[in-house]
């Protein structure tokens, strides 16, 4: 049988395999914190060995990255299947560590079969046309007893697993060498004595894995039918997924920040634990919005969590580097009454889709992602270590307290770094408007002449080129500005350009009040609201104009008579008649990154301009 999904089914079918199989039982609220108590057995899985891989193909460009994605999935998804043949719910998965949770009956001995399993699967070579073969490696650590997950509202509905519980497992895995699988003494105790040895510093080896029993165990896979998997993915993220973004290797600044003392605060109760987190991540969120960087990911710690950041992905400007030292400094001047410590690196990574069709995560892995994560070990209380690399790069300067140079995991050579203090020179972050515009008189009188022509009434289209930081993005403000006209914007995008239409249906659904996640029915009722107000007489081209908005509609009798050959035509025609009625009156339409556009969109609009 061969079943089609449309509309919010199809969305739902590929965004559902981006979060955890726990949604399906657990509704948590969509405003404000909320958390969960289950009783099992939590596994953390690191995996070593990605980035040499990674920096390996980087040099080969798309074709590394292609390969690299081939390589690592070829591996995630015997991982994924060792999990899910035991029910077990990996809650987490950073590209190169997993989180997973085992509930329900025998969920020790479910856990362990499913470890050794995927110690079997690490220990088989990776074999790569180019890369050759690839030795990976795997630690792991597990605990069994009752685990909490919060819920928090940072503009997307974020999970975060903190507590003693994770602790313990996480404190199991640190302790672990490659190919060892440590559990504590709470799992061991629901094991039979001979599949561990003996006692150690904490917890004990597992030797052998135990035969279990899952007749009776219920499939955490099942999804809730009106569980809306989106609401759990960052909305840049979910742009990405929906529109298929290949991987590749790109240049990213990356932060990772540090907040402790959580298993303190259970001691008085979840509730505690939410409301303290819950005024914590709405401060990093917020600061996320303003500055433009993207929210990639939470993970656990040891008494603690972790947030990443990015700033150049999914989406990348020309001023990454001081988006995220503004975020960054901001986060800390604004958490003084929290445990938290930032560091911030930038560099090639590989970013990208990694699992399989059960379990899949969209992440960044590489060199530059891992020395972020040990700069933020090195920072104390309330700092932000940044890497030398990092702020030479940057156009704002900070003041900045050196580092001695100082030697890391997996690297040959000593760090430069600094501790990240106040903002003291040009503030170049965001698009720079704080400072008035010098010089660019000759484009800004060029592109005030095609303002004043569309107040008369006369369209115009303007090109405006250059390398990345050179000022587009700033100049184009500065025109909005002075133009004081109503506007849109929509941004193309690398990962966009093989998605037929893309552009137009973010433009579309912008001027009709809807999202790119926004599912394909509520799509199409708030589109033919819209032609109905603004261009009645585009009805009865509906069913086409929806197509490319990617919104269920109602078929007419006009757009059923149009036969195939001339369809793609009378589309095009159709939206370049609603959109030349929609901006009648005078207003800026800015797409960037046009030399990303995709060929449909770029057909249509070329209709109306």
């Amino acid at each position: 049988m061969v079943v089609t999904l449309y509309g919010a089914e199809q969305h739902v079918a590929t965004l559902a395999s981006y979060v955890p199989h726990l949604v399906a039982a657990w509704d948590p609220p969509t405003e404000g914190p909320g958390w969960i108590e289950l009783d099992g057995t939590l596994v953390s899985a690191d995996i070593s060995g990605f980035t040499a891989l990674s920096e390996r193909l980087a040099r080969l460009g798309r074709e590394g990255a292609e390969e690299l994605t081939n390589v690592l999935n070829d591996c995630f998804e015997r991982m994924i299947e060792a999990v899910h043949v035991q029910f077990g719910d990996i809650l987490k998965f950073g590209g190169d560590a997993l989180l997973i949770l085992f509930t329900g009956p025998d969920h020790a001995a479910r856990a362990s079969r499913a470890a050794i399993d995927m110690r079997s699967v690490v220990a088989r070579p990776l074999i790569g046309i180019t890369a050759g073969r690839v030795q990976l490696a795997i630690s792991q650590g597990m605990h069994s007893g009752r685990f909490t997950v919060y819920s928090f509202d940072v503009g997307h509905t974020d999970l975060v697993v903190t507590g003693s519980g994770a602790t313990e497992t996480v404190e199991c895995e640190s302790m672990a060498n490659p190919g060892e699988i440590l559990v504590s003494s709470a799992t061991a105790e629901l094991l039979p004595a001979h599949v561990t040895g003996d006692a150690l510093e904490r917890g004990r080896r597992l030797l052998i894995g135990v035969p279990a029993v899952t007749a009776h165990v219920h499939d955490p896979a099942t999804h809730r039918i009106d569980a809306d998997p989106a609401r759990y993915i960052p909305a840049a993220q979910c742009d990405q997924i929906l529109v298929g973004a290949p991987a590749e290797h790109r240049r990213v600044t990356v932060a990772f920040m540090k907040f402790s003392h959580t298993d303190h605060l259970e001691l008085q109760g979840p509730d505690v634990v939410a409301e303290h987190l819950q005024r914590l991540l709405s401060i990093v969120a917020e600061e996320v919005r303003q500055n433009g960087v993207h929210w990639m990911a939470t993970d656990i710690v040891a008494d603690g969590g972790k947030i990443i950041l990015a700033a150049g992905a999914p989406i990348a400007s020309g001023d990454d580097e001081d988006r995220m030292l503004r975020a960054a400094r901001t986060i800390i001047e604004r958490t003084t009454d929290f445990d938290v410590r930032i560091g911030v690196n930038c560099g090639p990574v590989f970013v990208g889709d990694l699992g399989s069709s059960r379990r899949r995560t969209f992440t960044m892995m590489g060199d530059a992602v891992n020395l972020a994560a040990r700069l933020m070990t090195k920072a104390s209380t309330g700092q932000v270590v940044a890497s030398t690399a990092l702020t030479d790069r940057a156009r704002s300067r900070y003041q900045l307290d050196k580092l001695d140079p100082f030697f890391v995991k997996g690297k040959a050579e000593p760090i430069d770094a600094s501790v990240l203090g106040r903002l003291e020179g040009r503030d170049a972050g965001i698009s720079g408007r704080t400072l008035p515009l010098i010089g660019r008189q000759r484009e800004l009188a060029m592109l005030e002449r095609v303002v004043h022509g569309a107040r008369a009434g006369h369209g115009g289209v303007v090109e405006v080129a250059g390398d990345a930081g050179a000022g587009k993005s700033r100049l184009i403000d500065e025109v909005r500005d002075r133009a004081a006209l109503p506007h849109v914007t929509v941004i193309c995008g690398q990962y966009a350009r093989s998605s037929p239409y893309f552009v137009l249906r973010l433009l579309l659904r912008t001027l009709s009040g809807s999202a790119l996640v926004t599912p394909a029915d509520e799509a199409g009722i708030a589109l033919a609201k819209w032609v109905a107000r603004v261009a009645p007489e585009q009805l009865p081209w509906l069913p086409l104009i929806g197509l490319v908005a990617d919104a269920d509609v109602a078929p007419t009798a006009e757009a059923e008579r149009i036969a195939p050959a001339f369809r793609r035509e009378r589309t095009h025609r159709a939206v370049a008649d609603l959109l030349t009625t929609a901006v009648r009156n005078p207003s800026l339409l800015v797409i960037e990154d046009v030399q990303w556009i995709d060929d449909a969109s770029r057909d249509a609009l070329g209709t109306v301009f």
